[in-house]
This record gives structure tokens, C-alpha cells and sequence, in this order.
């Protein structure tokens, strides 16, 4: 019974949890197939979910999906886009899945090179090998419009700051420096004024 908007933020924070696990330095090969099939589920039944509410199959799958993504969480952690949702959500008021969605794609772009190559070429293969250009169009299939509504004036270093001291943003493949994440920051935010 939860509403299509409820279903969509809460679906795209699963398939954050189930990517950055993927990715995560705490990545093991067992979450790695749940991980795998949870994007599958995400990916295909999401989007008929939102269409169609009452399609029971479809809730389902996307239940699955979503207890993968809580076994993610728990054995193999989580990378930056959780460390910066954690921090910019609660700050501007953004829903959790959300905040979080808003920089998966930077984050994926950011880390690929630092992962196996198998896993490039899976992510790669679940999102029709164009990683970025697939997660917006699916965050427009499923509803979801990605704005950041801050304003240019914030604290940039001090969000920064915050968002490295997470337990998230430390299972990041790549160590991110904190001049790096202000870049990704800054972009995000210019991008969306």
C-alpha cells in the first residue's frame, strides 16, 4: 500500500545499498550474488511497480531486492553516495533515498577503476554499458526528480568534512580527498542552479 513516490525513494536507496556494496573495500563474493540479483530486481521491477501498485510479483521482487540490500549493508558496508545522503539529507531536508541516488552516478564514475574488472564489466552489463545515462533516465522512469536545492553560499569544506567521518564514505573504494569531494560537490550543486 505504500505510495508510488514512497515505493520509488525507497526502491533507489535499495539499489544504492546493492551497488555500493557491490563496490565496497568489504565486498565478499556471497553478498556479491545478492547484490547482483537485487539490481536485476531493481532494474526490471521498479519501474513496474510504479505503474502498476498493485502488482504483487512485481512488490515482491522489489521486497527481495530490498532485503539484499539490507544484507549489503550490513556484510559488506556501503561507499560515498551513502556518506554524502547521510550528511546533505537530513541538512537540506532531502528523503534519505534521495540524498543518496543524487550522486550514485559520480560515485560509480569515481570508483570504477578502482574495482575488478568482472565487476566493471557486471555494472556495466546491468546498465546498459552507460552507467550514468542509465540511472537518469531511470530516476525519470521511476518519478524521481534529483534536485539539489542548496544554495551556492554553503559550507562546502565543512560538509566535506562531515561526509569523509562516515562509515560509509571510509568503505569507498578510492580514497576520496577532501578537495575531490568538494569538486563533486560543487558540480552537483552548479548543476542544479
Amino acid at each position: 500500500t505504500v505510495s508510488p513516490r514512497q515505493t520509488a525513494i525507497s526502491g533507489i536507496d535499495a539499489l544504492c545499498h546493492l551497488v555500493e556494496g557491490y563496490i565496497s573495500k568489504k565486498s565478499n563474493p556471497i553478498c556479491d550474488t545478492f547484490a547482483v540479483e537485487g539490481i536485476k530486481y531493481i532494474v526490471e521491477y521498479l519501474p513496474v511497480v510504479i505503474k502498476n501498485p498493485d502488482d504483487i510479483l512485481a512488490r515482491e521482487k522489489i521486497s527481495l531486492a530490498s532485503l539484499y540490500g539490507g544484507i549489503m549493508i550490513v556484510n559488506s558496508g556501503l561507499t560515498l553516495a551513502h556518506g554524502i545522503g547521510s550528511v546533505i539529507g537530513p541538512r537540506f531536508n532531502l528523503p534519505h533515498g534521495l540524498a543518496c541516488a543524487l550522486f550514485l552516478p559520480e560515485v560509480l564514475e569515481i570508483n570504477l577503476s578502482f574495482v575488478a574488472l568482472e565487476k566493471r564489466e557486471t555494472l556495466k552489463r546491468l546498465f546498459n554499458n552507460n552507467i550514468e545515462i542509465f540511472l537518469k533516465n531511470f530516476y525519470i522512469a521511476i518519478g524521481l526528480n534529483l534536485q539539489l536545492d542548496i544554495q551556492k553560499n554553503v559550507n562546502l569544506n565543512e560538509l566535506a568534512k562531515q561526509i569523509l567521518n562516515t562509515s560509509s564514505a571510509k568503505g569507498n573504494p578510492k580514497e576520496v580527498s577532501e578537495d575531490e569531494l568538494i569538486k563533486i560537490l560543487y558540480l552537483k550543486i552548479s548543476e542544479n542552479s
